[in-house]
Parts: structure tokens; C-alpha cells; sequence
């Protein structure tokens, strides 16, 4: 049997001595990581598909994305605080051509029957248009190359453009203005709260007519003749809403010989009101006939008036 253990003394046949130069290791600095690398900002450049009303434009490089996306398709920013792409002025004013629905299975280019659809024919009026587009469309290019290279043609035509479009949008969204009268006259006031208030475009001063005067009326004249088209009204007492009567039910008559009757809400935020009648007019009586009753007292308290016309 072989033995196995090895006495004092004795060396064993293959056994590796120990190294008197074996190299301990040392201790591992720690090392300073790395700045992630910057990323490359994105150049603005033209979106690659035309931009349709609704898209996000992406703030970054200027690519129109659909509204159902949340990254930029191009440069992969979030569209969290992109801008959404509205229709232009012009635009507004086409009605929009809705899509036509079709069934489950059915195929645009197919008829009810199975068969292929036959692409209709504009008869006379469309061979006669096929015929003149050419003519149009070289006149429409002599006139935009005159109007181009010809500077008083160019800006009159830039003006009459923008007339028209002026004339439009007035009549899309009007824009209405206040017209200062030149004198206003009471049928009574208190000594601290003047008619003239009214008109002095302060909402924190008013016009306190007097109890007796069973029905207050204000007249007022510009320095010329207008369409009044609108009317801003502070109805009640600056201080004190519930304290003085307030305006309910107001007569006009116009130097014109029309009339028009106006009620008023019983609310102490300014309230605009539409005013019918009223074209061409220089003087105005604001007959007071019916009032909103206070707690304690029947004088009626009015803040401000401002008399709009459309620009």
C-alpha cells in the first residue's frame, strides 16, 4: 500500500516550492467615471411631409408629427410642450370636405355592383375648362410677374389685399370700440355722485339719481353721427351694490325717431349688450323705466356706460 504522508525531512517527487518572489497585490484606486458624452442638438430644418392643422411641431427640429404621438419622429424629442399647427385665416373660411364613410369590404375604386367604377366626364363646361386652363394660367402668371416687377402696382394690389381681408375679418370676428360722448345731461343726481360718472371711464365712481325722480334719464350727444352697435354697462353703485335701486329695463330714443328697449341683468360685473335701431344716431336718451329695489332706499346707482361701434 503507498504511502500517503511524508515525514520531517523528506521531499515530495513533482511538488511545486513556493516562490520567494511571489508579488503580493495592491490596492485598486478608484477611478473617476466618465462625463456621459453630450448629445448633438438637433438642426431646425424643413419637415420632411407637409404640416396639416393639428400636427405637433416638434420644438426641436421642426417636423410635424401626428397628435397621437408623443416623440418627435425625426429626432425622437417629447412633444409634452409642442406647438400645435392651426389652420390660417384664409383657411377658416373653406368649409372643411368630410371624408365619405364607406362600408366593411367595400373598395373606393369599386361600384355596388362589383364592377369598376367609370370616372366621370365634366361633360361641355369641363372640355371648355380643359381647353382655357392653359390661358388662365399663362394670364395668371403675366399678371403676378407685372404686379412683381412694377413697385406702386405691387403695393396697391398689396393694399386692396389687405382691405379685403380687413373686410373679412371684420365681419368673421368684429371688433367693437367705445365712442366717447361730448356732453351728457341728468334728470337728477346727488352732489357727490354726478351723472357725468357715467362717462368717465372710473368703474369705482358712480351715478346716484335722486328717490323722487320716478324715472331717471340720461342724454348724451357726440360730435358726430355713428352706428351704435353695442353697449358696456356697470349697473348699480360702485360702493354699496345692494344699497341704492339698480337698473332693470332701459327705454332709447334715438334724434333719429327709432327706439329700442334694453333689459339689464342685476349683477355688479360689467354685462355687454347688443343694441338694435341705432344707425347713424348723434344723440341718445337713456329713459330709466325700470329699476331693481334695494333694502334701503329707491335711488338708483349706475357705474358706467361705454357706448361700442364695430371698427
Amino acid at each position: 500500500m503507498a504511502r500517503t504522508t511524508v515525514t520531517r525531512g523528506e521531499t515530495t517527487i513533482g511538488a511545486a516550492e513556493p516562490s520567494a518572489t511571489a508579488v503580493q497585490p495592491g490596492a485598486v484606486s478608484p477611478v473617476k467615471p466618465m462625463a456621459p458624452a453630450q448629445r448633438s442638438r438637433p438642426v431646425k430644418q424643413p419637415p420632411s411631409r407637409t404640416i396639416v392643422p393639428g400636427d405637433l411641431v416638434c420644438g426641436e427640429c421642426g417636423e410635424g408629427n401626428p397628435p397621437a404621438r408623443n416623440f418627435c419622429s425625426r429626432c425622437g424629442n417629447t412633444l409634452k410642450d409642442a406647438a400645435v399647427a392651426k389652420r390660417k385665416w384664409w383657411q377658416r373660411l373653406v368649409p372643411r370636405r368630410r371624408r365619405k364613410s364607406m362600408e366593411a369590404g367595400a373598395r373606393p375604386w369599386k361600384a355596388s355592383n362589383g364592377g369598376k367604377k367609370q370616372r366621370r366626364k365634366g361633360g361641355k363646361l369641363g372640355k371648355l375648362f380643359a381647353k382655357l386652363r392653359p390661358i388662365i394660367a399663362g394670364a395668371m402668371l403675366l399678371v403676378g410677374l407685372v404686379v412683381g416687377v412694377t413697385p406702386n402696382l405691387r403695393e396697391k394690389a398689396t393694399g386692396k389685399i389687405g382691405d379685403v381681408k380687413d373686410s373679412i375679418m371684420s365681419k368673421v370676428q368684429p371688433h367693437y370700440v367705445p365712442l366717447a360722448p361730448i356732453t351728457i345731461t341728468g334728470t337728477s343726481e346727488q352732489p357727490d355722485s354726478p351723472v357725468s360718472a357715467v362717462i368717465d371711464g372710473n368703474t369705482i365712481t358712480s351715478w346716484i339719481a335722486q328717490g323722487e325722480d320716478l324715472e331717471p334719464t340720461i342724454v348724451v350727444r357726440f360730435d358726430e353721427p355713428f352706428d351704435l352697435e353695442r353697449l358696456k354697462l356697470w349697473n348699480g353703485a360702485a360702493v354699496g351694490f345692494k344699497d341704492h335701486d339698480r337698473v332693470s329695463q332701459i327705454h332709447f330714443v334715438f334724434d333719429t325717431g327709432q327706439s329700442f328697449d334694453l333689459t339689464v341683468n342685476d349683477l355688479p360685473d360689467p354685462q355687454e349688450y347688443e343694441i338694435k335701431n341705432a344707425k347713424g344716431v348723434q344723440e341718445i336718451e337713456l329713459h330709466i323705466v325700470e329699476t331693481y329695489s334695494s333694502l334701503s332706499g329707491d335711488a338708483v346707482g349706475l357705474s358706467e356706460i361705454e357706448f361700442l361701434f364695430r371698427k
